[in-house]
């Protein structure tokens, strides 16, 4: 209650002390005067009870001192020798009062502020009501009192204050601050806020600190672009060298003293010219023999020692790593052979171990010695030894150094060089090992000849038997880390970074902050402050929008201000001497805590806030349970179309009125009513009147046994537990739905899964791929931030009904990733960058600029560099993606192996953390009425393409082809065709109506010189994994090769046609569909139709059987000659209102599928054998179909522009030897069927069936033209 009164103390004096001061300002300007006693006397009022309440909060072990300023306006009041003209400074909650002379000898801001001629240095006042008060504070007492107490969970604020204010020594100590708690965590969050706020101080901390930690940390390392990598071993490599030694073999028997104290780094102090010890060596033995190397400024310690065992003593392979910025030894990976004596050389980042012996003990070699021709390479970043090719001569002998016991090995560039000589000869020879190509040469013959052409080489022995000299780096009292250096091997890789680099390196732009005595240069300050503004801003006003949207989601229908009409009314009330709280109001006042310390009327204000606030939170609940139960109401969809009821207008009218004004996309999640469980006899009823048709009379029969048998013993358990879980879960099928349908398959999602959406049908804006690129993804940008906001608008069925949104969350950001069992979603937030694939490459585009999203203009310039790019795919990376293709567990056996560290890492995580994926694709397609095969092509390649060029594991991939046509291919477990329907139709909109092109097909905006040029991802692909990368490459081609598609744009007629016979389009479709099946294959089949249940929290699907006694009545009248027309109006007609009726019911939640598959799953959950279910779930779906949405959002009049009109989208067979079938009615004229089968099937013909559904279409529309001439 101290707290809460405290708080309460604090806002009130701020009350109180901004109508003060903001009367004096006007006293200021306008010269007249007000008596502000009543001001005065509150404010002294409350400064009393807060000062006694601070002292009490002193007395308390957990008091806070520094709290005190918040209540006291003395202690915001700064003066330094009370000499300097004091400033007003209104911070977020806070105003203080500050000499501006010391603050400005602290901070360029102030100091230009104060020497210019703005109005606030006149005024005497300056607005920094964006700065966090608290951080202020800190800042001053810093500048005034140097003291400096900032919490580490507030550096960032701190920092960000900091760096607009630009106050250096502040900056300098938080900095200093910060490299202490710096950790794996939080290292890209400060990364980040360095490039947000553009300071190099705060980017080279951060980076010192990984630096420091360099293979400590390695996947941190590997993970950031090449030139953070480069900018990281230059900050390492900072210092100057120093001369160390070490005994690198002990095998002669000495005492223990002598042993222990030759086991020691030792450094050469330059000054006294005298050795020190450094560090002991990092093992416990009497007996060792160990080669060293120096990487990265890492000392490496490799070989062995003698280790004690049971029955007397082993050589044990041992190897460390030294790190001399933190004086730390940790063991790494041993070499694989058992050698000693070799020699060790670092080439291209990597360390080599080259020649050695192979001994049983330890003992000097000789000449009776093995040698080991076997080279090992070491990577530094995975901490791993693996065989290169070996030395080509088995007959070769190593020259050894002056001790005799290493062979002579140095590096230059790129290779390795080996000095010896043939034995059967005596020849001299130099051997070269070149690392790029992994191959052995003979460089030199003899070295007698004086033409050979051969290198500066220097090979250099020791002088002492038991000692190596090394040039090396420990710590010093040095401000800046020593450097460590052997063979130059950090230099080399540092020009291998930088070689790397050299195509894609990256432009930075610098802004300059100039003060002088006589002013501010205006023009350069306004431009630094700005981009500082952006960077510091942006996030903290994302943050708040993210805030203030979640408030109002939160206590949706009502408002946030209703709060304070519910407070008024309350207080209004009691005002009048009435209590409408019967009695809680006193009873709430009663138990206030602190009600000792306030006046009676403190008391009651007190009391009636809570009360008013508890009865806000009621009124919530109660209208949120008005409106679910407003939403259970389904009678209106059975009501035939334009005859609404009195009772359905007025259930409209009570939805309208509860429903509260501009919902946001989440606003009515905690409103919608769950799915119901549908009754067991319902839905066994319902599933034998969808079978009948398919069997005769012997098998229905059997049919009907096998259920009722069901019906009695084994469903009333299974319904139990299936109506517990709709009781606890929201919905009681999406999540097996989408595990047990999607995530658990392990075939290909390639075709078999994943889903296309098309492009404009007859237009195409830009003919400039990078252009429709820019302007699409940019589009798509704009729609990713009100959707990350919330701020799209619901959709709702007649305006009023709203459908469920929850599948919109994972839109963005999202990847499947494959499993052994079982795939998984990550979804993840706040991603700013693409990852682009074109010609076998893929590229990394960072979609941020300044705090804002890329402009289309910019884009374009981006993804032309791509397009420009001539590099060739690095091995294994053209056909990479071929992996989320084929089969499911060959690819997670895959990422597991080759893809958890390394290089391959870190790219494969930039992919899949992407906001999405973008295929540049370098093909033509699109619809050509010309052209019959056009559509087919098209379909095709949307769907699979050439089963590498797409990443089928993202969320969606874009793809932009060759002439400016565009298309998505979309993974389904994550979301149904809606979702992303609404997404495309945004920005076909956006980038027709909004963004627009120039005259020469250009994005318009002008081009950023100063952006990063896009990062090309690096791959390390072995050749095994290269083998799995073709195996699912086969897979795939041979899936995709199968598809046989048919795209047919029916334009005789359409919806306005059909809504004049007075019946459902969509039923009309289906039962010409019907027609068409019958025709082609001469025989009924189980057909799924695809019906939302998003008016339920968290409904996705259920299925409409369209295939009904009514259905098949009617085909064969058809098909009966003798059948008149009017018969066969009348069976369409009571064919189209069982379907009709049917699709209600599935969309309230009375279907019948979605439920026998939870039966089923509850049943292999009890291990419950269930003949029934098993049955009904292997039935297969020969004709599945879907209705594609389309003007979900009405942006674009069809009317007045006819040709913008969508193509739809598609989807594979679901059944080998069935038909998949995917339309769209656009406008009243025109409907497109998108055909799928496969060829290997010689039941099913793609185009035979579409000619069949035109002439289904046609033969339909024949009867009501002959009823319309009976007439």
């Amino acid at each position: 209650m101290d707290a809460l009164w405290e708080t309460l103390s604090a806002l009130f004096l701020s009350l109180v002390s901004w109508i003060k001061y903001s009367f004096e300002y006007i006293q200021r300007c306008f010269g007249f005067k007000r008596d502000l006693t009543w001001v005065m006397k509150c404010q002294n009022r409350f400064t009393a009870r807060s000062h006694s309440n601070v002292d009490e909060i002193r007395s308390m072990p957990d008091g806070n001192q520094t709290d005190t300023w918040e209540m006291d306006q003395e202690a915001r009041t700064y003066r330094y020798h009370g000499n300097g003209p004091m400033f007003t400074i209104q911070t977020s909650t806070y105003v203080f009062y500050v000499d501006v002379e010391r603050l400005a000898d602290c901070s360029e801001y102030f100091r230009a502020l104060y020497n210019s001629c703005m109005r606030e240095s006149a005024e005497h006042l300056v607005n920094l009501s964006h700065v966090p008060s608290r951080v202020f504070h800190n800042l001053l007492q810093f500048c005034f009192l140097q003291r400096f107490c900032v919490p580490h969970n507030l550096l960032e604020e701190h920092l960000r204050v900091s760096t607009y204010l630009l106050v250096p020594s502040f900056t300098r100590c938080l900095l200093l601050s910060l490299s202490e708690i710096l950790t794996e965590q939080t290292f890209l969050d400060y990364l980040q806020l360095a490039e947000e706020l553009s300071s190099v101080e705060l980017h080279e901390t951060v980076l010192k600190y990984l630096s420091t930690n360099l293979l400590e940390l390695p996947h941190l390392s590997r993970s950031l672009d090449l030139h953070l990598q480069q900018e990281i071993l230059r900050i390492r490599s900072k210092g100057s060298p120093r001369l160390c030694c070490l005994r690198k073999e002990n095998l002669i028997s000495r005492n223990n003293q002598e042993t222990e104290s030759a086991k020691r780094l030792f450094r050469l102090d330059e000054d006294d010219g005298k050795w020190s010890t450094v560090t002991d060596l990092p093992f416990s033995s009497d007996k060792w023999c160990f080669t060293t190397a120096v990487l990265f400024n890492y000392l490496f310690l490799i070989g062995g020692f003698r280790q004690h065992m049971k029955r007397g003593y082993e050589f044990k392979m041992a190897s460390f790593r030294y790190n001399p910025l933190t004086n730390k030894w940790v063991s790494t990976a041993p070499l694989i052979k058992h050698r000693r004596h070799f020699s060790a050389a670092v080439c291209e980042g990597y360390i080599y171990a080259v020649g050695g012996w192979y001994l049983d003990s330890l003992v000097t070699p000789d000449s009776s010695t093995g040698v080991y021709t076997a080279v090992e390479r070491y990577d530094p970043w995975t901490d791993s030894w693996a065989f290169v090719s070996s030395l080509p001569l088995s007959d070769f002998q190593f020259t050894l150094s002056l001790s005799h016991d290493s062979p002579l090995t140095t590096s230059l560039g790129t290779c390795l060089y080996v000095l010896g000589n043939i034995q059967r000869t005596g020849e001299k020879l130099v051997l070269c090992y070149d690392s790029t190509q992994d191959c052995w040469s003979e460089l030199l013959p003899t070295l007698t000849r004086i033409d050979a052409d051969m290198p500066s080489l220097h090979f250099l022995g020791s002088t002492d038997r038991v000692s190596l000299w090394y040039r090396a780096v420990l710590l010093t009292n040095q401000k800046e880390p020593d450097l460590l250096s052997h063979s130059n091997s950090l230099d080399r890789c540092t020009a291998l970074i930088k070689a790397r680099a050299m195509a894609e390196a990256h432009q930075a732009v610098a802004f300059q902050f100039t003060v002088t005595p006589e002013g501010i240069d205006l023009r350069l300050s306004r431009e630094a402050l700005k981009h500082i503004y952006l960077a510091g801003v942006t996030s903290w006003r994302k943050r708040a929008i993210l805030f203030r949207n979640g408030v109002r989601m939160g206590v949706y229908p009502a408002s946030p201000s209703s709060w304070l009409f519910v407070v008024i009314a309350i207080m209004s009330s009691m005002y009048a001497r009435m209590d409408p709280s019967m009695g809680m109001i006193n009873n709430i006042r009663k138990v206030l805590p602190a009600s000792d310390r306030l006046t009676a009327q403190t008391q009651t204000v007190l009391s009636a806030i809570v009360f008013a606030t508890g009865l806000w939170f009621s009124l919530i609940m109660l209208l949120r349970y008005t409106l679910k139960v407003l939403l259970s109401y389904h009678g209106w969809i059975f009501e035939p179309h334009a005859k609404m009821s009195m009772s359905t207008k007025l259930w409209i009218s009570l939805l309208k009125m509860f429903s509260g004004r501009r919902p946001l996309l989440y606003s009515f999640q905690g409103s919608l009513p769950r799915l119901p469980v549908p009754s067991i006899d319902d839905t066994i009823h319902r599933y034998l009147e969808s079978v009948r048709p398919l069997l005769d009379d012997d098998r229905y029969i059997q049919m009907e046994i096998v259920a009722n048998e069901f019906r009695k013993d084994q469903a009333p358990k299974l319904q139990k537990y299936l109506q517990l879980k709709s009781w606890w879960a929201n919905n009681y099928v999406s999540d097996w739905w989408e595990e047990y349908i999607y995530l658990r398959g392990r075939g290909p999602i390639m075709v078999n899964s994943n889903f296309y959406t098309m492009d404009l049908l007859y237009v195409i804006p830009t003919h400039r791929q990078a252009a429709r690129a820019g302007n699409v993804v940019h589009a798509i940008l704009q729609y990713r931030r009100k959707l990350e906001r919330g701020e799209h608008a619901p959709m709702r069925a007649l305006g009023v009904v709203p459908m469920c949104s929850y599948q919109y969350e994972r839109m963005f950001n999202t990847t499947r990733i494959p499993g052994i069992e079982t795939d998984c979603v990550q979804h993840l937030r706040n991603r700013k960058h693409l990852v682009v694939y074109h010609r076998g490459r893929f590229f990394k585009v960072w979609l941020y600029y300044g705090g804002r999203h890329l402009l289309p203009a910019e884009l374009e310039q981006q993804f032309q560099h791509i397009l420009n790019d001539t590099t060739e795919p690095q091995p294994g990376e053209l056909k990479l993606a071929s992996l989320t293709a084929g089969k499911r567990v060959p690819w997670a056996k895959a990422r597991q192996k080759y893809f958890s560290d390394g290089v391959n890492k870190t790219s494969l995580d930039a992919i899949e953390t992407a906001a999405f994926f973008l295929t540049l694709d370098d093909e033509t397609h699109g619809y050509d009425p010309e052209k019959p095969r056009s559509m087919d092509l098209y379909a095709k390649s949307l769907l699979h393409g050439k089963c590498y060029d797409r990443w089928f594991d993202k969320s969606f991939t874009l793809v932009v082809y060759k002439n400016g046509k565009i298309g998505v291919n979309t993974e389904h477990s994550w979301a149904d065709a809606p979702i992303i329907g609404h997404m495309w139709e945004d920005i076909l909109a956006a980038d027709f109506l909004r963004l627009g092109y120039t005259e020469e097909g250009h994005c318009k905006g002008d081009i950023n010189k100063g952006l990063a040029s896009p990062t090309r991802l690096h791959w390390d692909i072995p050749a095994a994994c290269q083998e799995i990368i073709e195996a699912s490459y086969t897979v795939a081609k041979e899936l995709a090769d199968d598809v046989d598609f048919c795209g047919c744009v029916f334009d005789e007629f359409g919806k306005g046609l059909i809504k004049k016979c007075k019946t459902s389009p969509d039923a009309f479709i289906q039962l010409a569909l019907q027609l068409a099946h019958y025709r082609d294959k001469g025989e009924f089949c189980l057909t799924y139709e695809s019906s939302m249940t998003r008016m339920f929290r968290e409904g996705r699907t259920e299925t409409v059987r369209s295939c009904t006694i009514e259905s098949t009545a009617f085909v064969r009248a058809m098909e009966d000659k003798t059948c008149m027309t009017e018969q066969r109006l009348a069976l369409f007609r009571t064919a189209a209102e069982k379907h009709q009726n049917m699709y209600r019911l599935a969309m309230t939640g009375a279907g019948i599928d979605r439920h026998l598959f939870c039966l089923y799953i509850v049943s292999k959950l009890l291990d419950i054998q269930s003949p029934f279910l098993n049955q009904v779930l292997s039935e297969p779906w020969r004709l599945s179909t879907s209705q594609t949405p389309q003007q979900q959002l009405n942006l674009v009049d069809i009317q007045k522009f006819p040709k913008y009109v969508g193509a739809g989208g598609g989807f594979g067979p679901v059944a080998d030897d069935g038909y998949g079938v995917s339309y769209i009615i656009v406008g009243e004229n025109l409907i497109t069927f998108h055909i799928s089968s496969k060829f290997s099937s010689p039941e099913t013909d793609s185009h035979r069936f579409g000619r069949n559904i035109r002439q289904a279409m046609l033969d339909i529309r024949a009867l009501f033209n002959q009823k319309e001439k009976a007439m």
